[in-house]
């Protein structure tokens, strides 16, 4: 009778195969900011609304 694993041999090694491929990946393959300033939000049509320090959302009652 064959036992029933969790996680198949195929899938084992291809989830290390991932993990370590992450690991060696060289640190510019993630996002930078291309200043080189740390930004607060992304706005993908125009300005931000809310400032860096902003309090509460408009929509929220306070």
């Amino acid at each position: 009778m064959r036992r029933q694993t969790l996680l198949p041999r195929r899938d084992f090694l291809a989830l290390g195969a991932a993990a370590t491929a992450a690991v060696l990946l060289p640190g510019r393959a993630f996002a930078q900011t291309p200043t080189g300033v740390k930004l607060h939000g992304l706005s993908a049509f125009g300005d931000l609304k809310y400032k860096p320090d902003f309090a509460h959302f408009d929509y929220v009652n306070v």
